[in-house]
């Protein structure tokens, strides 16, 4: 899609500078400009009903219904506009105004008249920087669709590693057929994430939820990287395979995964449901089999913390008040 910026400024001949610059400097996208506050938020506010969304937001600090500041306090609290890149343009240097700008949460503050430069010079660098090297943040619904993507990504990981642990075990056949079943397993919980994620469209999981699905989703994956790193050199013994496995499904947050289903489980209550019974069910199978073949003091306390989450796991419902963005 091509890029979309959104421009307020009163200053025509500034307006169109920056427009012809930018165009020179090979700019195919779209500007929309905006002369006053009040005309920027409409703007804004009709682009989020249209689902479109900016890549960028300028701004002129002294506009002729307020300040830059405004724009920038309003675009900072909104779900949607909250992490587009957001530029106070101004030949107004005041630290006071800068320093406020970068409080309410601009991006940058760039004066248009500096010394020894040209405003075309100062544009230039700006398009360069803002429009070619920085790398825009996810959207809010693009981040929900992007943890649930990884996800299932986590979960195929999983089914490789179980894999991995039955071909090990390929001349014991009790062994290897659990193994190949616990990675069957991990194939049907990915293609319930995969119905989720077509189910939720654009609703939106917030953003300290966010943040704690990637703590976990971050912690799991290094765990899984340092299992798949020790299978690789064949050296592990049973009981280290068990201990690796306990340990590992026992990373899950369960005060995270709760708050995850309060917000979905009311949009795809079948789907999360299943994928909640399923994962406690894999657990607790998982802590049966290796309680039953390991004699380790170490395995079997882990194994008995694993079955604690597991149970804990089944018995999450789903809660009457959570908030979701949509």
């Amino acid at each position: 899609m091509p890029p979309l910026i959104l421009h307020v400024e009163d200053d025509l001949m500034l307006r169109s500078l920056v427009s012809l610059t930018f165009q020179n400097l090979g700019f195919r996208g779209k500007t929309v400009f905006a002369t006053t506050i009040g005309q920027g938020e409409r703007q804004l506010d009709k682009a989020a009903q249209e689902g479109r969304r900016f890549d960028l937001i300028i701004s002129d600090m002294h506009l002729p219904d307020g300040k830059g500041l405004d724009l920038v306090r309003y675009v900072r609290a909104s779900p949607m506009w909250r992490t587009t890149p957001t530029l106070i343009l101004s030949g107004d240097a005041n630290p006071q105004l800068v320093g406020r700008a970068y409080a309410l949460g601009a991006n940058a503050y760039i004066d248009k008249a500096p010394p020894n430069r040209s405003v075309c010079d100062v544009v230039s660098t700006l398009y360069r920087h803002w429009l070619t090297d920085v790398v825009p943040a996810l959207g809010l619904a693009e981040r929900s669709q992007a943890a649930l993507s990884r996800a299932m990504k986590i979960r195929l990981r999983y089914a490789e590693s179980y894999l991995r642990i039955a071909k090990a075990f390929e001349n014991e056949p009790d062994e290897t057929a659990f193994w190949l079943s616990r990675a069957l397993g991990e194939s049907n919980l990915t293609n319930l994430l995969a119905f989720v994620q077509n189910q939720l469209e654009d609703h939106e999981l917030d953003d300290p939820l966010i943040n704690d699905i990637a703590r976990m989703q971050d912690a799991t994956e290094a765990g899984l990287a340092d299992l798949e790193y020790a299978l690789a050199t064949g050296t592990l013994t049973r009981d280290e395979i068990y201990l690796k496995i306990a340990t590992l499904l026992g990373l899950a947050d369960l005060d995270t995964v709760a708050r995850a289903l309060a917000v979905l489980m009311p949009i795809v209550p079948t789907a999360l449901q299943a994928f909640r019974d399923f994962l406690a069910a894999a657990m607790t199978e998982v802590t049966t089999w290796i309680e039953s073949r390991t004699s380790s003091p170490d395995v079997k306390q882990c194994a008995a913390h694993l079955r604690l989450v597991a149970s804990q796991l089944a018995k999450i419902e789903s809660l009457p008040v959570t908030r979701c963005v949509t």
